[in-house]
């Protein structure tokens, strides 16, 4: 899914979303955008609810503890994927 994500990300974001099950490849790209979503809020879920912080030196982590502090603006879940995947997207490019 990754691997899609990173390489069709373009039409995800020029293709419109009721014309994501017209082809295979579409197909494919919703599907793999949709796997990465719910893993990655699974994720999102699954360190917020930890009791245990694990200190981790990744891009991933730097966003989630920023946005655990004590700062009066938070990001939603949507917001910390969606900044997420447009690292995945520069980075895979």
């Amino acid at each position: 899914a990754l691997h899609i994500v990173s390489t069709d990300v373009f039409l995800k974001l020029i293709v419109p979303s009721w014309a994501l099950g017209l082809t295979q490849r579409f197909r494919n790209v919703r599907l793999a955008f949709d796997e990465l979503e719910r893993y990655m809020t699974a994720m999102i879920t699954e360190r917020q609810a930890s009791e245990k912080k694990e200190v981790r030196y990744d891009l991933f982590s730097s966003l989630l503890d920023a946005n655990d502090s004590d700062s009066e603006v938070k990001l939603s879940v949507s917001e910390l994927i969606g900044t997420n995947l447009g690292f995945i997207s520069i980075l895979g490019n």
